[in-house]
């Protein structure tokens, strides 16, 4: 693996982890106001009193079974109510002096049935529901990957969000390069539910000969030979520009050779060959 492509990665990992902390935070805040209903599984505990910590689900009929209290209603509570109405049990009982109560949401049943899928070259694919990423109206791209872990050494410079609308499927085109090293923020797309995100892997070349560092590298969108040659730290004292051919994959599989100009743009798995010039 190349350093242009490992440097890249680097800067994505900070970005994406800038991201993530700004998502974990505005996670933090929002799931004080995420709204309680029957199929929850929620962690109650109250500070000081381990022999109360309690996972229970919500029942059909909006209540949870609380050790001394019993059968406490929270659906319909938003989870800083439902904090405060166990609290203002356990106090007006007498159980439990000044309770401190904090509410862990495990599962939730309107999350869930709001989700959006990321796939690909991400260090977690999989199923992430909208209503745990951020304040409502804010999901997006970003949220997505950092939700994911974010992109691993091999994802492309771009991502594929597909999702369907009246049984029609569109897909948008997002340029990660943009998005997380350029800040474009057009590129910042909101997710819906039901949306599909997918990472592929990065297109790569090849050059091999007289260069100072052959090898594999990043294909950028509208690379041409002399960026290839200059990633690749340059033709050595002995390689030739006049030597330079391009091994380029047919449709059936099979490979022809092909002569190319310095300003030729680069195809997916060519094969850049720098020969020894005659002096």
């Amino acid at each position: 693996m190349s350093s242009l492509i490992k440097n890249w990665s680097s800067r994505f990992a900070l970005l994406a982890s800038i991201v993530l902390l700004s998502v974990g935070l505005q996670q933090q805040a929002h799931a004080q106001d995420v709204t309680l209903g029957p199929g929850d599984i929620v962690r109650v505990s109250v500070y000081g009193q381990k022999d109360l910590d309690t996972v229970a689900q919500v029942s059909s009929d909006g209540s949870i079974t609380f050790p001394l209290l019993g059968s406490v209603n929270i659906a319909g509570l938003t989870v800083r109510d439902a904090e405060r109405r166990i609290a203002g049990e356990l106090s007006g009982r007498s159980l439990v002096r000044e309770p401190q109560v904090t509410i862990f949401v495990e599962r939730s049943m309107a999350a869930e049935s709001e989700s959006v899928t990321i796939l690909g070259n991400v260090s977690r694919p999989g199923r992430y529901p909208i209503q745990t990423m951020s304040p409502a109206g804010s999901e997006n791209v970003a949220g997505v990957i950092a939700m994911a872990g974010g992109l691993d050494d091999e994802a492309a410079d771009y991502l594929l969000l597909t999702r369907t609308v009246g049984g029609e499927q569109s897909t948008l085109r997002v340029d990660l390069r943009q998005l997380l090293e350029q800040g474009d923020l057009n590129q910042n797309f909101v997710v819906q539910n039901g949306d599909i995100a997918f990472v592929p892997r990065m297109d790569e070349f090849f050059v091999y000969g007289e260069v100072r560092k052959a090898g594999v590298y990043r294909l950028r969108d509208s690379m041409t030979v002399i960026q290839a040659l200059s990633a690749a730290g340059g033709l050595t004292d002995r390689g030739s520009e006049k030597g330079i051919t391009v091994t380029r994959k047919n449709a059936d599989g099979s490979n022809r050779s092909v002569k190319v100009d310095m300003n030729d743009e680069l195809q997916p798995n060519d094969v850049l060959i720098v020969k020894e010039g005659l002096f």
